[in-house]
């Protein structure tokens, strides 16, 4: 569901002209060089909420050059389709938990 939401925002890593080889760096090190998009927005999505839950959210997008609005914008997104899903009975789960590989089968069967 990460990805379907932050293909549905703009993207959350911060490209500052002066500051353009640490901010693709840091991308870099999200993907863990599988160069990869969707694994790196995976990844600092995971990251931020795990920064958030210790308070530590904006530090977290500071370090890594991610807009923490954006961040917000799939959270909520993600909370959205989940509530979609639930409504279609597709899962059943609470969307922290919505990993199973016949849950994402089924969502992306239906998109």
């Amino acid at each position: 569901m990460t990805v379907v939401a932050g293909l549905s925002v703009r993207d959350p890593f911060l490209i500052p002209f002066d500051k353009k080889d640490l901010a693709e760096s840091a991308k870099a090190q999200l993907s863990a060089r599988d160069c990869s998009d969707h694994i790196a927005l995976v990844r600092a999505y995971n990251g931020w909420k795990d920064a958030e839950r210790q308070q530590s959210g904006h530090e977290y997008c500071w370090k890594n050059f991610l807009a923490a609005q954006t961040l917000k914008a799939i959270d909520s997104l993600r909370k959205q389709f989940f509530s979609l899903l639930k409504d279609t009975g597709m899962v059943d789960k609470p969307s922290e938990n919505c990993n199973s590989r016949s849950i994402l089968m089924r969502a992306v069967i239906c998109a």
